[in-house]
């Protein structure tokens, strides 16, 4: 967070877009593309090519505002006048590196998706991550997400260099590929997350060595795609795997070999066939232990 202040201080801006005063070097082209009303714009000037001002109101980022713009590097809302981030509005931003947004609690969509340079964000009011958020933001190592609750469709897929990912509120993944291709990974925090149905969430995670999902009842064997480096799942609180059937040796493909699978103790005489097939699977087939506690 000190970070973020450092770079906006020294002139008492609440608003700081770094890399555009080329191209936005009024205050009215500013309130254009912002679509607010000019006068809410306030103390507006440009230095060495950043804008700096003081918005009076709160307002939205509207839909594809800077989506494609290869100049933006940062977006710096010091007071927290941003309340929504509309779908694709930082899209393919290719020098985007900092974004911070202490009071935004929704996105729309493809917020940050593409913009490959992106490595610093302050997010610490984001409740639900939209369908594809943060999809190849390939500079992001640490994910901080300290009040998101859900997140939809792919939204952290292919974060090539992500090592960490703090998601202590999560508790709902949907859909598909959360994690996918997160190939760097080796920590995630999500103690109350219930996978459900979703499927695909942490394929080709191939450094992850141990992974815990302390509040999950139903968990999806697709979900491990790849992920060859586990050694270690902890599933305390399952009650049952999501694939139905079973009987096809396909059904682990892409499973990884010779993991540890910590499970409740209450699953060793499960009369849950299906539940009971799956673990003799895993045995069978990729050398699994077993461990009830």
């Amino acid at each position: 967070k000190s970070h973020f202040f450092r770079q906006s201080s020294g002139g008492g801006y609440n608003t700081i877009i770094g890399g555009v005063g080329a191209s936005i070097n009024t205050d009215v082209l500013l309130a254009e593309l912002l679509q607010i009303d000019i006068n809410t714009i306030e103390d507006f000037a440009v230095v060495d090519n950043n804008v700096y001002c003081n918005i009076t109101s709160e307002y939205d980022i509207p839909s594809s505002c800077f989506a494609l713009n290869q100049n933006i590097t940062s977006f710096i809302d010091t007071e927290g006048k941003v309340i929504t981030l509309f779908a694709y509005c930082f899209q393919q931003c290719a020098n985007l590196e900092t974004v911070y947004f202490p009071e935004v609690k929704n996105t729309q969509g493809s917020t940050f998706s593409s913009s490959k340079a992106l490595k610093e964000i302050y997010l610490p009011k984001l409740q639900k991550v939209s369908w594809s958020d943060f999809n190849t933001c390939e500079s992001i190592e640490v994910l901080n997400l300290p009040s998101a609750l859900t997140s939809e469709n792919a939204s952290f897929r292919t974060m090539r260099n992500l090592r960490e990912a703090y998601l202590p509120k999560m508790t709902t993944i949907s859909e598909r590929d959360a994690f996918t291709d997160s190939t760097y990974a080796v920590s995630y925090y999500l103690p109350l997350l219930e996978c459900g149905d979703a499927h695909t969430i942490f394929n080709n995670n191939s450094s992850l060595k141990e992974l815990s999902l302390p509040a999950t009842k139903q968990f999806n064997t697709d979900n491990l795609y790849l992920c060859f480096g586990l050694e270690v799942l902890n599933l305390p609180s399952l009650e049952n795997f999501g694939l139905v059937s079973p009987a096809s040796n396909d059904t682990l493909y892409g499973f990884p070999p010779n993991i540890t699978i910590n499970l409740p103790i209450a699953l060793e005489t499960t009369p849950n066939t299906v539940v009971r097939e799956w673990i003799d699977l895993m045995v069978s087939l990729k050398n699994a232990t077993i461990n009830y506690v």
